[in-house]
């Protein structure tokens, strides 16, 4: 017992104070550039073989390097893969198999200057993640894959080959719409890099761009075409110019149909019509409507698109009676008969005592006025008045002369034709009545009496006109002329 604590003592003495060991990674290409006892591993740096006798870990290689005199491997090999258990080992004051195996736990792992690989105590120095090998305790990736985001985490996440924002390598970015072939950039179908630049991708649509349509540099050209688009890569109208239209239907051949000429006038392919010079001369299209220049007595009064039979109204027809398009009328015979349209203007031949007094152009009501109704007095249009009751009643119509009943003490002294102010004239209560007789040149009444009855008598002369009592009119027979006269009460 005595003998084994020594021993431990001296070995552990020999480890705190005597030992040389070189620590750390030794760097080689092979066994021969490492110390003796040691080979090159696969990192790249000098190990200790897994040999079954010398450097191994158990106490027989300790024993048998002991006897042996590899005093290097002893102290360098086999007392730092071995471990003592601390209070445990110098308090029960003995060295056993098991304490010598558990020497292990004095080993202090080694990543310095490492990524990743062995930490020189069976630890890892870290991963290089996918598509990345580890290289003497440095990551690298595989080839045609790139760490372009300087994270090992994910590894060598680009794709040289097939990522568009690294193709070939980390700065190459083929930019938006774009593809990555081979390590070479490219479009996505429908689009392309017209500009030549990767920075801005493949920057045309070439499916709905009119001026790259279908490639680059093919600009859409139709003929008569006010707005040319791109659809599905081929050129479409989108809008005619002014008096043509697209009427094939066929894109290709633009908008071929003129449609603002007197033999193809019209707004659509619709309402495209051959203008009529029915009636008029100079037929023209305006703006898709036909137009022409009249014949006297006629007009246009349907014109719009679509629509050509020249100048279809006649303006001296009874049933189209006008000026213009504007006041057309049909002749009505009310009243009347043998209506007619004389320069635009309604005319008939009205029935007795009937007169047409509104006659103008777009108007048409017959013979409007009954010349004999004390409502409308008197013989010509220019004549008609409505008989006036003023100081009176019953006025009525006689001889186209208003006439009426005048109220006590009122005379109507002017009653003629085309005049009516009713009983115009307040008079004397005792008068009963009174009357004017004359011609136009000398006159004389000579004597009047009455007679018992109440009969007036009345002689004088007149000369070379005629005079009036009220009855027929006497006619002068030359210089002189007398005349006797009676009147009843």
């Amino acid at each position: 017992m005595k003998i084994k604590l020594i021993f431990s003592v001296i070995l552990l003495m020999m480890v705190v104070i005597g030992c040389q060991c070189e620590l750390g990674d030794i760097k080689c290409k092979n066994d021969r550039d490492c110390p003796i006892d040691m080979v090159c591993g696969s990192e790249g740096v000098c190990v200790y073989p897994p040999d079954g006798g010398v450097g191994d870990t158990g106490i027989n290689d300790v024993v048998s390097d002991t006897v042996s005199g590899d005093i290097a491997d002893v102290l360098c090999r086999d007392i730092l893969e071995v471990g003592i258990d601390e209070v445990e080992d110098v308090s029960d004051a003995g060295l056993d198999v098991s304490d010598i195996s558990d020497i292990s736990d004095v080993c202090t792992p080694n990543c310095k200057d490492k990524q990743c690989g062995d930490d020189g105590c069976g630890g890892s120095c870290g991963s290089c993640g996918d598509n990345a090998l580890c290289n003497l305790g440095k990551c690298e990736c595989k080839s045609g894959f790139g760490n372009c985001n300087d994270n090992w985490g994910d590894g060598c996440e680009a794709n040289f080959s097939t990522d568009p924002h690294h193709c070939s390598d980390c700065a190459t970015d083929c930019g938006d719409n774009s593809i990555c072939n081979n390590k070479i950039c490219g479009c996505k179908d429908g689009y392309d890099n017209c500009d030549g630049l990767w920075s801005d991708g493949c920057e045309v649509n070439k499916m709905n761009d009119p001026k790259n349509c279908n490639g680059c540099g093919n600009k859409c050209v139709l003929d008569n075409v006010k707005e040319v688009g791109c659809e599905g890569g081929v050129c479409k109208v989108v809008s005619c110019n002014e008096g043509y239209a697209n009427c094939d239907n066929l894109d290709s051949t633009g908008c071929e149909k003129e449609i603002n000429t007197a033999s193809s006038c019209g707004t659509n392919c619709l309402n495209i019509v051959t203008c009529s010079s029915d009636n008029g001369t100079n037929a023209s299209c305006d703006n898709g409507v036909c137009r022409l220049t009249c014949n006297v007595g006629y007009a246009d009064c349907n014109a719009e698109a679509g629509k050509t039979d020249g100048c279809e109204i006649n303006l001296n027809s009874i049933n189209t009676c006008g000026t213009d398009c504007s006041n057309l009328t049909k002749c009505v015979s009310t009243n009347g008969s043998n209506p007619t349209c004389e320069s635009g203007v309604c005319k008939l031949s009205c029935y007795t005592n009937f007169l047409d007094c509104n006659y103008d152009a777009g108007k048409s009501d017959g013979c409007e006025i009954e010349r004999t109704s004390a409502n409308s007095c008197g013989s010509s249009c220019d004549k008609v008045v409505k008989c006036s009751d003023t100081n009176g009643t019953n006025p009525v119509c006689e001889n186209s002369v208003c006439k009426l009943t005048c109220n006590s003490g009122y005379y109507d002294c002017n009653a003629k034709e085309g005049e009516s102010d009713g009983c115009e004239k307040q008079g004397d209560s005792n008068h009963i009545w009174s009357k004017r007789f004359g011609g136009s040149s000398d006159d004389e009444g000579w004597s009047v009496s009455v007679d018992s009855s109440g009969n007036v008598y009345g002689t004088g002369y007149f000369m070379r006109t005629n005079i009036d009592f009220g009855g027929c009119p006497l006619s002068s027979t030359g210089a002189y002329d007398i005349y006797l006269i009676k009147y009843a009460p």
